[in-house]
């Protein structure tokens, strides 16, 4: 049923607090459905004045996301 991920408090960390090289919390789709799963942010770019995107792995998965989806524990 819950295997402890869902019960726990996730916020969206602070800007300056991403860092290259750390892991944080993002929500995938595997095998048709969604699960939250830990990826490692492997580079950092500004994309506009406000917009940045990071690059994850983890889990045979590598994508350039919005810092916006990532999740970190409170």
């Amino acid at each position: 049923m819950f295997d402890g991920l869902e019960l726990c408090a996730l916020k969206r960390p602070d800007l300056p607090t991403i860092k290259v090289n750390k892991k944080y919390m993002l929500w995938v789709k595997i095998g048709g459905e969604y699960q939250l799963k830990d990826v490692q942010v492997k580079a950092m770019r500004q994309t506009s004045r406000n917009a940045y995107e990071v690059d994850v792995f983890g889990y045979g998965f590598r994508k350039t996301v919005s810092t916006k989806k990532l999740r970190e524990r409170v």
